[in-house]
C-alpha cells in the first residue's frame, strides 16, 4: 500500500506542476529536479488550491465528497480564470459496435498464452485492490465473485473492441475516499463513463490535469500505510526488513514481483522462527467441565454472549484472515477471551490484525480478556501500539472467568437447571 501510494505521488508531481506525466517514478523524479523551472505557476497554484479544498473539507463536518467538491471547484476556478494549462482534452465519443472475433488455431497458442497472462496478473492486481480497499473500509471482499464478474467484464469487452481491464488501486481508492462503500458506487462509475462517451465529454474535457494530479496525490497520501511505518522503530525487525524490501521493489521495479519476493521472505523466516521457537511449554490443566461450572456464577446475559477464541499455533500473516473471518461474527459478543497458550509467536500482520479486532470490540460491555500472554508476545503487540491492560491479563480461562464473576454480574444462585451445553461447547470450545 505504502509503495502503491508513492508511486502515485511521485507520477503526479509533474501534471500538478502543469509538465508533461511520466509514466514511471525514476523519470517522473528526474524530469521534477530537471524541469522545475518550466513549472506553470497557475497550474501549481490550482493543483495545491485542490489538495487543500480535499483536506479542508475531509476535516468539516460535512456529508460532501470532498474529491467531487476538489474537482468542480477546481475546474471551476480554471474557467473563471481563464487559465491557459494543459487540461484532459478531447474525449472519443458513441457506443463501440459489436464484433465476433475471428478464431484461428494456427493463433491458438498466442491467443492463449496471453490470455492466461492476462489473466492471472488482472486478477493479483484485483485481489490486492480489494485488500486494499478491506484495510481503509474494514469490510471483507468475496474473491471469487469479483473473479468471476471480473471475467464476464472482459469477455465482454473483447467483444466490442475492448482490452482486458481488472481492479485497479488509483480508482478504486479515489472511489472510497468520496465515500462509496457499496456495489452502487462502481454501477454509478460505469454509468457516468457512459455518459461520457454519449455527449458529456466536451465538459469533462475542461478539466484541468493539475486538479486531477492534486486529487491522486491526496489519495496517494491516504493508501500509504501509516500504522506500519510509525511502528518501524517498534517492529520486529525481520517484519521491518521484509515490509522495506518490498516497498521499495514495488516503487522501482515492479508491484507482482514485490509481492512474490515479500512472501518468499516472510515464509522463509516465519520457517526460522518455527524452528527456533521452544514449543514446550509448562501450563495449569484447565478442563471444559472447569469452565462450564464457573460460567453458571454469571448471569444468563453474560454466560449466553461470552466467547472463547483460542490460537493455535503461531499468528502470523497465513493466519489473519482465519481470524479476521472469526472477529466479524463477534459483534454481538459482550465479553471475548483470547487464548495465547498454544502460541509460539506473533508477527507483524498478525498483531495489526488483532489490533483491528480490539478496535471493532472496544465497545463490547465485558471487556476483553487476554490469557496466556508470555514476555515475547507482549513485546510484539505493545511494539505495534496495543495497550495491554494488566487488570484484562491472566495467567488460565479460569482466572478470567473468575475475575468475570466478581465484577460483570452473578446471578444469586449458580445455573442448576439443564445449561445449555451445546452453546457452552461452541463458545468456549
Amino acid at each position: 500500500m505504502t509503495g502503491i501510494g508513492v508511486i502515485i505521488v511521485s507520477i503526479q508531481l509533474l501534471p500538478l506542476a502543469g509538465l508533461p506525466l511520466e509514466g514511471d517514478v525514476f523519470a517522473a523524479l528526474q524530469t521534477v529536479f530537471t524541469s522545475y523551472h518550466q513549472a506553470d505557476g497557475g497550474a501549481l497554484l490550482l493543483g495545491i488550491g485542490t489538495i487543500a479544498i480535499v483536506y479542508l473539507f475531509e476535516w468539516l463536518p460535512l456529508k460532501i465528497p470532498p474529491l467531487l467538491v476538489a474537482l468542480v471547484g477546481g475546474t471551476a476556478a480554471s474557467i473563471f480564470l481563464n487559465l491557459e494549462i494543459p487540461r484532459i482534452g478531447s474525449i472519443p465519443a458513441g457506443l463501440p459496435h459489436l464484433a465476433i472475433p475471428a478464431f484461428d488455431l494456427n493463433h491458438l497458442h498466442i491467443v492463449l498464452s496471453s490470455g492466461l497472462a492476462f489473466a492471472i496478473v488482472g486478477s493479483i492486481d484485483s485481489l490486492l485492490t480489494a485488500v486494499m480497499v478491506d484495510k481503509v473500509t474494514k469490510q471483507r471482499h468475496a474473491s471469487n465473485r469479483e473473479l468471476i464478474a471480473q471475467g464476464f467484464g472482459n469477455i465482454g469487452a473483447g467483444l466490442v473492441g475492448g482490452i482486458p481491464g481488472s481492479g485497479t488501486t488509483m480508482p478504486s481508492m479515489v472511489n472510497v475516499n468520496s465515500g462509496g462503500r457499496s456495489m452502487l458506487s462502481g454501477v454509478f462509475s460505469g454509468v457516468l463513463l457512459l455518459a461520457v462517451l454519449l455527449g458529456l465529454g466536451s465538459a469533462a474535457a475542461r478539466i484541468p490535469l493539475s486538479v486531477l494530479a492534486g486529487i491522486l496525490i491526496t489519495v496517494g497520501v491516504s493508501i500509504m500505510d501509516k500504522k506500519t511505518l510509525a511502528g518501524i522503530k517498534s517492529a520486529p525487525k525481520s517484519d521491518t526488513m521484509v515490509m522495506l524490501i518490498v516497498l521499495a521493489l514495488t516503487v522501482f521495479v515492479d508491484l507482482m514481483m514485490a509481492v512474490a519476493i515479500g512472501v518468499a521472505l516472510a515464509s522463509t523466516i516465519f520457517a526460522k522462527k518455527m524452528a527456533d521457537t521452544k514449543r514446550s511449554t509448562i501450563t495449569q490443566i484447565e478442563t471444559l467441565e472447569q469452565w462450564q461450572y464457573l460460567t453458571k456464577h454469571l448471569s444468563p446475559n453474560i454466560y449466553q454472549n461470552m466467547y472463547l477464541y483460542e490460537f493455535i499455533g503461531p499468528m502470523f500473516f497465513g493466519e489473519v484472515n482465519n481470524f479476521i473471518d472469526a472477529w466479524k461474527k463477534l459483534e454481538s459478543a459482550q465479553v471475548v477471551i483470547l487464548r495465547f497458550q498454544n502460541v509460539p509467536f506473533i508477527d507483524q500482520s498478525g498483531a495489526y490484525a488483532l489490533d483491528d479486532a480490539l478496535e471493532t470490540w472496544q465497545g463490547l460491555p465485558s471487556g476483553i480478556l487476554f490469557v496466556g500472554l508470555n514476555d515475547g508476545l507482549r513485546e510484539v503487540l505493545t511494539g505495534v501500539g496495543i495497550d495491554l491492560n494488566e487488570s484484562n491479563c491472566f495467567n488460565t480461562v479460569d482466572g478470567a472467568i473468575r475475575q468475570l464473576i466478581d465484577t460483570a454480574g452473578v446471578d444469586s444462585e449458580p445455573t442448576t437447571e439443564n445449561f445449555p451445553t451445546n452453546h457452552a461447547l461452541k463458545n468456549l470450545e
